[in-house]
């Protein structure tokens, strides 16, 4: 007889993670969490400076290639994906970037519905915890914690920061040598200090901040590693996991993501 739950979330990736945990809000609904990868209880995972290592690491990352590329000699360009709970958010370094709002807007102005900045920016705000404070920005509602470093308190990063300015501007002043154009960050280059996503000395990603939030706060979330399906799936759909050999029937009482 297939075990029952309510949502079954194939894939532990970012996005699988932070769909566990909203779904698992209700106190009343159970959700199990599956991923094909390995678990992210690695010191090569959690230690910031290791992250090449599991970048390279077929045991982590899936080694995906792209095609051709016919301006680069039609050389294949290396895609790390992270084979892991937490997807490539496991496998990656610690910037946090937002995107550029004007991005965003472009995007919905060439049809992308609902994708201008001031549709995403709450949803940005509920996802981070901002060292510095709440304002129309940045909140310190969500489980993301995002700093800048150590504050800035190495002189070394405060140096770095204002030689790229320094570049920039004569770069500016040889291009544009009628006047400096504006280095707003919607007209031109800005140099900025990068923000981090921990607040850690261990490398906490999506994974960690999401599902790690869920295990406590809500118990009714399972999470297993084995061999899955593959999307899309259609509605009700039973699954099939392979977990250390053994064939496990699921089956979803509402929905498989």
């Amino acid at each position: 007889m297939a075990q029952a739950y309510d949502y079954i979330i194939i894939g532990a990736g970012s996005a699988g993670c932070v769909l566990a945990n909203r779904l698992s809000e209700d106190p009343n609904t159970s959700v199990l969490l599956l991923e094909y990868g390995a678990s992210d209880r690695s010191i090569f995972i959690q230690m910031p400076t290791a992250l090449s290592i599991p970048m390279n690491m077929p045991r982590f990352n899936w080694g995906y290639e792209s095609e051709p590329e016919p301006y680069l000699d039609n050389r294949r360009m290396n895609c790390p994906a992270g084979k892991v709970l937490g997807g490539s958010s496991s496998i990656n370094g610690m910037v946090y970037v937002r995107g550029h709002a004007l991005d965003f807007d472009q995007w919905e102005e060439q049809g992308a519905k609902d994708w201008g900045y001031r549709h995403c920016l709450p949803y940005f705000k509920k996802a981070e915890d901002w060292a510095f404070g709440s304002d129309d920005y940045r909140s310190q509602q969500g489980p993301l914690s995002v700093n800048k470093g150590n504050n800035m308190q190495n002189p070394l990063y405060r140096a770095f920061i204002e030689a790229g300015v320094q570049a920039v501007r004569e770069a500016a002043l040889t291009q544009h040598p009628e006047g400096l154009p504006s280095m707003t960050p919607q007209a031109g280059t800005k140099v900025i200090e990068a923000q981090l996503n921990s607040s850690h000395p261990l490398l906490i990603m999506g994974l960690a901040r999401y599902l790690y939030a869920a295990y406590y706060q809500h118990p009714r979330i399972l999470e297993g590693i084995g061999e899955l399906p593959r999307p899309p799936f259609p509605e009700g759909f039973d699954v099939e996991a392979t977990d250390a050999g053994l064939l496990e029937k699921l089956q979803a009482r509402r929905k498989t993501l």
